[in-house]
């Protein structure tokens, strides 16, 4: 068998791997949902169950076969297949998260080392062997980005000169090959006006609704109240009653009375300085400019003068007194922004705990 037949072999490892840690991710998260509910050191499991699994070897020998197969006329190796437009964006080694931030929609990064996180880009090249379980390889294969790992794609003569000029390219990934050709403005723009009118999603939210709903009386319909995870959640108790436990769902009311509430700087509440960062120019062609607009907000709502409807507090404490009295709880994100018919929006919350006996 040549190396380019066990490459193709490998890739298909690779996506199984994918496939089934996907599987057992699915199969357990809702047992560990429960688990952390009696133990908060069960925050772990998920991912040391899938670590200490057949699915890490895999892992591990997958990366390994990739960066050690004999050397033959293909030496890179496709990772998700596609096509997409954009301007080439080499990041050396050691260039840390704010080379990342500065990525967005029309970049093509050319990655020296595995990033640890990553934005929405146009599609992604690796000097190192990615794994199956990699944060880029997930990344890419749940988002739909084209994605490779090329070897010292920045020193090879067909492609040096295109990235040292951060030229905007077209890349096509498709049956194992990778074709890359300099692109003009025009046909970019065509392709990510294409791309942007089928991706378009509109949200809406009820904000009149103030009542602390139990989960198990939520419907898919009440999303526009309390957000698509929690109707989700309401859905799942119905039809598989015992296997989720009871929760509090608080409606879009409240975060709405927040940030109206709440100043961000002397003379803007935490709703304008939103509405003015969406409303900026450079928020749609910078992202390093959007991210650090973002992160000022979200500083600004954990500091401690911030007001929280007291009423809200006190009804949640109570509830949460009688249905967990003495237990810890886990509060989740539940929006209009995830969970959407063609965005997941997995990974943009973060979930926190709450221990009554640390109030």
């Amino acid at each position: 068998t040549n190396s380019n037949e066990l490459r193709t072999r490998i890739s298909d490892i690779s996506n199984l791997i994918v496939k089934s840690h996907q599987n057992v991710s699915i199969t357990l998260n809702p047992a560990l949902n429960d688990w952390k509910q009696l133990d908060l050191s069960m925050e772990g499991v998920l991912d040391d169950t899938l670590r200490a699994s057949m699915l890490s070897e895999l892992n591990a020998v997958s990366a390994y076969l990739k960066a050690n197969l004999p050397k033959s006329s293909t030496v890179y190796s496709v990772e998700n297949e596609g096509v997409a437009f954009g301007y080439l964006v080499y990041i050396p080694k050691g260039s840390g998260s704010d080379a990342v931030a500065k990525l967005d929609k029309t970049s093509i990064p050319v990655f020296a080392e595995l990033p640890l996180d990553l934005g929405v880009v146009a599609a992604i090249i690796t000097e190192q062997p990615q794994t199956p379980l990699s944060h880029v390889s997930i990344k890419s294969k749940s988002r739909g980005t084209p994605n490779m790992y090329y070897p010292n794609i920045s020193q090879d003569p067909n492609f040096k000169d295109l990235i040292s000029r951060k030229a905007l390219v077209k890349i096509t990934l498709k049956d194992g090959q990778m074709q890359m050709s300099q692109a003009s403005i025009e046909e970019a723009k065509a392709f990510w006006g294409l791309k942007k009118s089928r991706g378009k999603v509109e949200i809406s939210a009820d904000l009149k609704e103030r009542r602390i709903f139990a989960t198990k009386d939520l419907r898919a319909s009440d999303s526009l109240k309390v957000g698509a995870k929690a109707a989700n959640y309401g859905e799942g108790q119905r039809a598989l009653p015992g296997v989720f436990q009871n929760g509090l769902a608080i409606p879009f009311a409240y975060y709405a009375d927040f940030i109206d509430r709440n100043k961000f700087d002397a003379t803007r509440s935490l709703r304008q300085a939103l509405k003015d960062l969406a409303s900026n120019p450079l928020s749609k062609t910078d992202r390093a400019y959007l991210v650090a607009g973002l992160d000022a907000i979200q500083k600004r709502m954990l500091e401690a003068d911030m007001i929280v409807d007291e009423k809200l507090v006190a009804e949640l404490t109570a509830k949460l007194s009688v249905m967990y009295p003495n237990q810890p709880v886990r509060f989740r994100s539940s929006t209009n922004s995830e969970d959407l018919p063609n965005f997941s929006g997995a990974g943009l919350y973060d979930s926190y705990s709450y221990d009554p006996s640390k109030p």
